[in-house]
């Protein structure tokens, strides 16, 4: 039994690394988290989607498949080539309790690239003219709590990020259902220390 524990919390471990060094690639990240925007995406859609040669996305969507984060989800002949689909077979996200098993610097890393992604996809909106309107929802509070309250703001943002993934998962099913033209949003949640220099945390 303590060995099958044992195995199981090692399998966990390397599938967690696995996933952390994707997330922290420049690229495969960049691959990976617009994979798992869609239900089902070719190689042409990553390359529009991310500005990139598709002989550089198909590279490192090789890599993602390796890595076991990324599979081939269907195929069909046109045009004398083989046409794929590709789906993502984690998310990239690390959970709070994932989180406590990485190192200050895999964090950083982390944050850094989720923080490039999301000011990526601002940027294009604002640049499209739709950043601010159709519904859109922007908040920043600036606070000071204490240790109970910066408990209570991670249960929060645990459960806010948990029903927000609710909501993308039941979404997915109702637009496959109804063939309802989808709305492309994206749900960003940052929670961190508020630091600039000469001030203390």
């Amino acid at each position: 039994m303590a060995d099958r524990h044992g195995s199981a919390e090692q399998q966990a471990t390397v599938e967690l690394l696995t996933l952390v060094e994707a997330m922290t690639h420049r690229d495969r990240g960049r691959v990976l988290a617009v994979v798992a925007e869609r239900d089902q995406i070719t190689v042409g859609e990553i390359a529009v989607r991310l500005g990139e040669p598709q002989r550089k996305v198909r590279y490192h969507l090789g890599k993602l498949i390796e890595a076991g984060l990324v599979r081939v989800a269907g195929e069909r002949g046109r045009r004398g080539a083989i046409e794929r689909w590709y789906r993502a077979t984690r998310l990239p996200y690390i959970h709070t309790e994932q989180s406590r098993r990485l190192s200050p610097e895999q964090m950083r890393r982390i944050a850094l690239e989720v923080l490039k992604l999301t000011l990526a996809d601002a940027k294009a909106a604002m640049e499209a003219g739709g950043f601010g309107i159709g519904g859109d929802s922007q908040a920043r509070v600036s606070m000071e709590v204490d240790s109970q309250g910066l408990d209570e703001l991670h249960e929060i943002y645990r459960r806010a990020l948990a029903e927000v993934m609710e909501v993308r998962s039941a979404s997915r099913e109702r637009i496959i259902a109804s063939q309802e033209e989808p709305k492309r949003m994206v749900a960003a949640l940052f929670l961190f220390r508020q630091q600039w220099p000469g001030h203390s945390a």
